[in-house]
């Protein structure tokens, strides 16, 4: 499935044209690389980027990440991790470990340069590569939106907010 630009910006309504317009070729490229290729896929996905980076205009988590400065989960083990490896891409590659991975399927040097994650393309492709090896899908054609939410956040974290925007898509994409 690929998104028009007119789709983008009815399930996107609070992000400048622009924007939009920038960013969706990248969009559009990790749909097809990551096989988000059914409208509830799609869905499902969007809803998710959306809500985690404010409707595509937050690439970076606010803080310096001292919070995870020492985390043995996140892989942060060398000083200044924390604040080098923070939370980065429209669905957030965080900490040492997952940079590392990511770098090594991508061969992107994120590792090296972690601020590449916060170019479009890269932070859109990062958002591919958590969806996919979270096996998302998968849940994604269950239409789970719950279950999608646990496993990106580990909770129910603003659950109503993601079940408004993927109302937003379905609409925008004409599964509503």
């Amino acid at each position: 499935m690929i998104l028009t630009l007119n789709q983008l910006e009815t399930a996107c309504p609070y992000t400048h044209y622009k924007r939009l317009e920038l960013i969706l070729p990248n969009l559009n490229e990790t749909l097809e690389r990551y096989k988000i290729d059914t409208p509830l896929r799609v869905s499902h996905f969007l809803a998710q980027v959306f809500v985690e980076s404010n409707y595509l205009r937050i690439i970076q988590e606010p803080g310096i990440g001292l919070d995870y400065e020492g985390s043995i989960e996140l892989g942060n083990t060398q000083p200044g991790d924390g604040r080098r490896y923070i939370g980065r891409g429209y669905l957030q590659l965080r900490g040492r470990k997952q940079y590392k991975e990511y770098k090594k399927t991508s061969k992107v040097d994120v590792l090296m340069y972690p601020h590449y994650v916060t170019t479009p393309k890269v932070a859109m492709d990062v958002a591919g590569w958590i969806w996919g090896t979270k096996s998302l899908n998968i849940l994604a054609d269950q239409n789970d939106l719950e279950g999608i939410t646990k496993i990106l956040t580990g909770a129910y974290i603003m659950l109503r907010e993601r079940e408004d925007a993927l109302n937003k898509v379905k609409k925008a994409i004409g599964l509503n």
